[in-house]
């Protein structure tokens, strides 16, 4: 009995520090280069933003609620990760690099964490973003520049629209040789290039509200893809310019598109088809 005792007293101080290191990963999760961290939120995701660029940041395609994170480089410093839901909940996330993470699935951790209520700003829900970009990725291009071409892919900006304090940009990107150009993930920098050559040009880099593939993020010949992409409404100066970049799955194929303010000031309200129209 006494024994029966002990061991009950030992297993329930267990439970005890392993619910303490819970506690205490509340607001941290680790990441490295070679491995990918999924978060699993209990709501849809309205918006994501993270500290730096030594951190990748990726919504899978047909899912709400998870982020996929991991390292852009070995050894970064420590970063955050700031994550908005539907609920009106604020995660605030403190992302660290470990080599070897002994974990790579966040769920548990994150539902029963406590955060600040906040309130939203009127505008689109998720779901009318995603409505918004489906419609635009099958409407007619009504621009055929600017366009890059290199390694035989191409890539061109087709569309820009503004509705409801967002500016959707419309890619279409295109694959002219036998290899699967597989994405890995895409970012997007605003830089001013206004400095002389002998310094380097400084650099912003922003991130979309939403991202949407007509097809699977897999471009192959002879089927091009179209890619939208949604902001929050921004203007630049002449001596800047809005660069996206479209990086690939285990290759060095890089697509790359500069553009231009006076091509976001062209951009035009966009009337969205619904059923029976």
């Amino acid at each position: 009995m006494t024994a029966f005792v002990k061991k009950s007293t030992l297993i329930a101080a267990s439970l005890m520090v392993t619910s303490a290191i819970a506690s205490a990963q509340l607001n941290k999760i680790s990441v490295c280069f070679n491995k990918t961290a999924m978060l699993i939120f209990p709501q849809v995701i309205r918006d994501a933003d993270y500290g730096s660029s030594d951190i990748l940041v990726r919504q899978p395609k047909r899912t709400t609620n998870v982020l996929k994170v991991k390292a852009a480089r070995d050894g970064f410093e420590p970063t955050n990760l700031s994550v908005i839901t539907t609920d009106g909940k604020l995660y605030s996330i403190n992302v660290l690099y470990d080599p070897d993470p002994a974990q790579t699935a966040y769920s548990n951790f994150l539902e029963s964490a406590t955060v600040p209520e906040v309130a939203f700003r009127e505008g689109m829900s998720p779901a009318e973003v995603e409505f918004f970009a489906r419609q635009i990725a099958s409407s007619p291009a009504r621009k055929h520049r600017p366009v890059m071409t290199d390694n035989q892919m191409g890539m061109r900006l087709s569309n820009i629209f503004i509705n409801d304090g967002l500016l959707f940009f419309a890619f279409e990107l295109e694959n002219r040789s036998q290899v699967p150009f597989d994405v890995y993930f895409t970012r997007y920098y605003l830089r001013d290039l206004s400095r002389t050559k002998r310094t380097s040009s400084m650099e912003k880099e922003i991130a979309p509200r939403f991202v949407y593939f007509n097809t699977d993020s897999t471009i192959l010949k002879g089927t091009p893809t179209m890619m939208v992409v949604a902001f929050d409404k921004f203007t630049i100066a002449d001596k800047k310019h809005f660069d996206c970049e479209v990086y690939e799955t285990n290759g060095d194929r890089l697509l790359k598109l500069r553009i231009r303010g006076k091509h976001i000031l062209a951009a035009q309200p966009f009337v969205p088809r619904h059923a029976g129209n």
